[in-house]
């Protein structure tokens, strides 16, 4: 709900363009998926959404993925400071989780994390990402073959190895 409410404020193509400016490799244009892109029906791959994380957690800084500590990438201002701080302060909310997530989801670390979980339309993925002051980390779960993995939310598919990673 939050996401749709934002786009009807700031429109689909503006919206659109700025996630292209966060890095993200959209191989369809805003046409082929409509407004509910918003909602998750555009291919993401997992290290545009990593970068896209660690960009908020350089305060708005967005820089494409790097595999080798060779690579250089430029870093590029997509947001302020500010809107990263309170994007952050939302991502990192144990209590809001709680009615969703349980008092002991993997998502509840005794460190300070933002953390964001996604479950594709007949469950078919899961997917946590999020990062502390030091690390990014982005897991997918799911059968290679896009068969679903019967009712499997992320909290309890990519999220517990994505803790484990944090820890």
């Amino acid at each position: 709900v939050p996401g749709v409410f934002v786009l009807s404020q700031v429109g689909a193509r503006p919206t659109f363009y700025r996630l292209q400016k966060w890095g993200f490799n959209l191989p369809q244009g805003l046409d082929d998926y409509g407004a509910g892109f918003v909602l998750g029906n555009a291919e993401t791959r997992l290290v545009d959404l990593a970068a896209a994380y660690a960009g908020l957690a350089r305060g708005g800084t967005a820089m494409g993925a790097k595999f080798l500590a060779s690579e250089h990438r430029p870093l590029t201002r997509i947001a302020s400071t500010g809107a990263t701080t309170i994007i952050t302060d939302i991502l990192c909310d144990n209590d809001a989780r709680q009615r969703s997530f349980g008092l002991r989801s993997p998502l509840n670390l005794e460190q300070r994390v933002a953390a964001k979980t996604g479950t594709s339309n007949g469950f078919r993925d899961t997917w946590t990402v999020g990062f502390d002051k030091e690390h990014t980390v982005a897991i997918w779960a799911g059968n290679f073959d896009g068969r679903p993995m019967r009712d499997t939310f992320a909290v309890r598919a990519a999220s517990p190895l994505w803790a484990a990673i944090m820890q």
